[in-house]
């Protein structure tokens, strides 16, 4: 015993920790995060196991600042990490230095290596896009029929064109099958020969839920595709092999939608008809009312454009002011030549005539004035007619 080192218990964790730090300064493991803490101090400590073992992992403030994923129980990561031994305890722990989903790296790489590949073969060129047409009667909407992404779609649709047709060519958006299912949907819809533009959506997800849209297959399905094709996959931030090779890429399903329909033409078109129109009035009123406008033309800068406005409007008030009272004076004229036509008229007929005890004799059968008496015959019918009512007679003598 007297030739025994003999160790604190602080001293010999010390040691064992010195060999562990020297033996195991970087490694990487793989593993389940369970029972996650995070203290006030800025520190995360948790537990990493898998299917037979766990270990406790501690990452302290200085490298999980700068962590850009957010960290939660049942994540399965890969950690870059150095054993030490917590040495109050005696606990043997991993101080972690960095953190990534597992998977994703993998995942990443192979998204890298085909876009790569397709990029070289000129699939995303600008030039073998197909261009949208300008006012589609007929859209085809490729995704799954439960999901988000066509009830957004459809809503925008109908919100911003009813009158469009819209055909649905349901498919899984998600797995292993998935792939080769909107294959299947994208060739039934150019078999059906119906559609004007392709909407191919899905609502957003992870890495690994998006899978099904960087399979090359797919791609070189979209690219060869006679029809137009539109992606609206996961979120913004998302991008998939096929948000590059279609022919349109939007954010989001509903930006999708938004993007085919023809409202947005359609009120670019009036605006700008609108715009027109208004600079030609602009023009000739400024023509019409140039002498008494002068002034306002030399001080052009130094007055608000609104306020010029306001003097046009009140200009023009003025004129349709005029012009109303111009067009009742003419009217009340002509009622007036009217009025003395009337009484010209009314002076010179017959009527009148009557008025003074006169009476207008004509044949029975006809309305011929008889104003001679050789013209009639012994028992002719005749008609006299009197300021009031008329009467028939017989001639019996002449």
């Amino acid at each position: 015993m007297e030739d025994q080192k003999i160790f604190t218990v602080a001293e010999i964790n010390e040691e064992v920790a010195a060999i562990l730090r020297d033996s195991f300064d970087n490694v990487w493991v793989k593993g389940e995060i369970s029972r996650i803490v995070r203290p006030a101090s800025g520190h995360l400590y948790f537990t990493l196991k898998d299917e037979n073992a766990q270990v406790r992992c501690a990452m302290f403030q200085g490298f999980n600042q700068h962590l850009d994923i957010d960290l939660n129980d049942g994540d399965e990561v890969i950690v870059k990490s150095r054993v030490s031994i917590y040495a109050v305890r005696g606990d043997y722990q991993l101080i972690v230095e960095d953190v990534s989903l597992a998977g994703l790296g993998e995942l990443q790489r192979q998204f890298e290596k085909l876009k790569n590949k397709l990029a070289k073969e000129g699939l995303f060129d600008p030039e073998n896009k197909k261009q949208l047409p300008a006012f589609p009667s007929t859209v085809g909407i490729i995704t799954s029929r439960t999901g988000a992404a066509i009830k957004d779609a459809l809503h925008v649709l109908n919100k911003r064109f009813p009158l469009i047709k819209i055909y649905i060519y349901p498919t899984l958006v998600q797995g292993k099958a998935a792939a080769d299912n909107i294959i299947s949907a994208i060739d039934l819809a150019q078999q059906h020969a119906a559609c004007d533009v392709l909407l191919l959506v899905r609502g957003g997800g992870s890495i690994e839920d998006l899978w099904a849209f960087n399979d090359e297959k797919l791609a070189r399905t979209i690219s060869k595709c006679n029809i137009p094709c539109v992606s609206g996959i996961g979120h913004e931030i998302d991008f998939t092999i096929a948000d590059f090779v279609v022919d349109f890429r939007a954010p989001t399903p509903s930006a999708a939608a938004e993007a085919i329909s023809p409202e947005h033409m359609i009120i670019k078109n009036m605006v700008s008809e609108k715009q027109n129109r208004l600079f030609k009035i602009m023009h000739d009123v400024l023509d019409n009312l140039k002498e008494e406008m002068g002034w306002i033309t030399k001080t052009l800068n130094f007055y608000h454009p609104a306020n010029i406005l306001n003097q046009y409007a009140q200009r023009l008030d003025e004129l349709f002011l005029r012009l109303h009272v111009q067009q009742k004076e003419y009217i009340n004229r002509k009622i007036l030549l009217l009025s003395q036509l009337q009484s010209t008229l009314k002076g010179i007929s017959p009527l009148a005539t009557l008025d003074r005890g006169y009476a207008i004799v004509t044949h029975e059968n006809n309305l011929e004035l008889i104003k001679d008496s050789d013209r009639l015959s012994l028992n002719e019918k005749i008609k006299i007619r009197f300021k009031k009512g008329q009467v028939k007679a017989k001639v019996t003598e002449k």
